[in-house]
């Protein structure tokens, strides 16, 4: 388990660091941790990544989360990616 404390001078209250720790997270204890958990921290770095427009880590942690879980929606967007990256805001 983690406990997470947030407040307005934490270093969690940064998007960048949250995302970052995640990243962390992912890679540090994958054997550890469920699927499910790996699948939903996989997916909201790759949101992050889309959303700031770095594709290429994007595209990264897309393939990531189907080593975990397989989702249609991940999947339109990592085709989306391939296919056109600045659409995927859209999307």
């Amino acid at each position: 388990m983690v406990k997470i404390a947030r407040n307005h001078n934490s270093l969690m209250s940064n998007v960048k660091n949250y995302t970052i720790s995640k990243e962390i997270i992912i890679e540090k204890h994958k054997d550890f941790l469920s699927k499910k958990i790996l699948w939903g921290l996989c997916k909201e770095v790759a949101n992050y990544y889309i959303l700031k427009s770095d594709y290429m880590k994007a595209k990264e942690y897309i393939k990531k989360s189907f080593t975990f879980k397989f989702d249609l929606k991940k999947l339109c967007q990592f085709t989306a990616i391939l296919i056109a990256p600045f659409w995927i805001k859209f999307l």
